[in-house]
């Protein structure tokens, strides 16, 4: 479906404000497919009918809907794998040791998606420090926008293809049940997962805060002003001596007053300034 270059306008707009995402012409291609066959599922016969509708309900279950298909939700078990390597060598050891009276520890996957990140942390937690996950009071949160993912998510329930994607065969046979066709991560690690919608561009005050925080391969798709928001909010959610997690590709030209830059297990990794 072909959209006009005014309805492009408002959409861009619209989803600008409401998730912080930045869409150039160059993105014409991209809108096109994922809107036409967002108005094909729900019965619009054009992407104009589309934004009429958002035109005449902003608020209604459209928006929602628009914005979940525009929102790129691609992750894998022990994505990239350097981070987790640094977590299990360098940064839980050390943490664990400046928590071992309050015995504690708090992790926030933020743009969770379908949920890998957040459980391959659990899962490596109780693989290298299973006594943490009897003794301690441990809470892993995985927040998104989309919250048709997070239903995926929070049932722990993965296709084979899933699980062939970065999943270790140890972890695969420790932690996971096959069902049906698919597989199930056991009770134990989901009960320490807890998955919730929420916006980065409006953190709630009650969130946080995190002796860790994953937002990896997120900024990319931000303006330069919506990264230095959301920097900010996630610097005010993380605990002074915590860690935030970037993706590989990216950097913090315009949030370099915010956090420093350490080397972590061979991994680059963030800490609050």
């Amino acid at each position: 479906m072909a959209i006009s270059q005014e309805d492009f306008r408002f959409v861009s707009g619209y989803l600008h404000r409401e998730s912080g995402i930045a869409l150039t012409e160059e993105k014409t291609y991209l809108v096109e497919n994922r809107l036409g066959e967002l108005c094909r599922s729900i019965g619009l016969n054009s992407i104009a009918a589309l934004v009429q509708e958002l035109r005449a309900r902003p608020a209604g279950q459209v928006k929602q809907q628009m914005v979940e298909a525009m929102t790129t939700n691609e992750t894998s078990f022990f994505r990239d794998v350097s981070p987790f390597e640094a977590l299990r060598m360098a940064i839980f050891p050390e943490l664990l040791e400046a928590r071992k009276q309050a015995r504690q520890l708090r992790i926030w996957s933020a743009a969770a998606s379908t949920g890998q990140e957040a459980y391959s942390t659990a899962m490596l937690l109780d693989m290298n420090f299973a006594r943490l996950i009897k003794d301690w009071n441990i809470e892993i949160l995985g927040t998104d926008l989309a919250e048709k993912v997070l239903e995926r998510s929070r049932t722990g329930e993965y296709s084979q293809l899933e699980v062939n994607r970065g999943l270790p065969a140890q972890y695969l046979v420790a932690y996971f049940k096959k069902k049906s066709s698919r597989w199930q991560i056991n009770e134990q690690i989901r009960k320490i997962v807890r998955f919730e919608q929420m916006n980065l561009m409006n953190v709630p005050q009650r969130v946080g805060p995190f002796d860790i925080i994953f937002c990896r391969n997120v900024l990319i798709y931000f303006d330069d002003q919506t990264k230095r928001k959301v920097l900010s909010s996630l610097r005010s959610k993380l605990k002074p001596d915590g860690y935030l997690i970037l993706g590989a590709s990216e950097v913090l030209a315009n949030g370099a007053d915010l956090f420093e830059r350490v080397q972590k297990g061979g991994s680059v990794v963030y800490k609050a300034v």
